[in-house]
């Protein structure tokens, strides 16, 4: 015996809507995990994420710059790791924030 729903969902097993099917072949993945491209953002976004990307370099900038004017004894922990971390921006601010004695 059929559903009486059978005809709205692509595959009764997990309710996937056909419409949300059909509107993610487009793209070949669920619609969830599509991600925008930079022409899909709106002006605003695109400044916003100019602005973060750009903090971003300014903070690696001043970490590593920072670091290789000190000594290992000036830093609590080894210098390669601060290194490494600061390349993120979490790193960068843990760094300026605790990393230096």
């Amino acid at each position: 015996m059929v559903p009486h729903d059978a005809g709205r969902f692509r595959c009764a097993r997990w309710k996937v809507p056909v419409e949300r099917v059909a509107a993610s072949a487009e793209y070949g993945r669920p619609m969830a995990a599509r991600t925008k491209k930079w022409s899909d953002l709106t002006q605003q976004q695109r400044a916003g994420v100019l602005a973060l990307v750009a903090i971003q370099a300014v903070l690696a900038t001043l970490a590593q710059r920072d670091l290789g004017s000190r000594t290992s004894d000036q830093l609590r922990g080894p210098k390669w790791l601060w290194r490494l971390l600061t390349l993120n921006t979490v790193g960068a601010v843990a760094y300026l924030a605790v990393g230096r004695r």
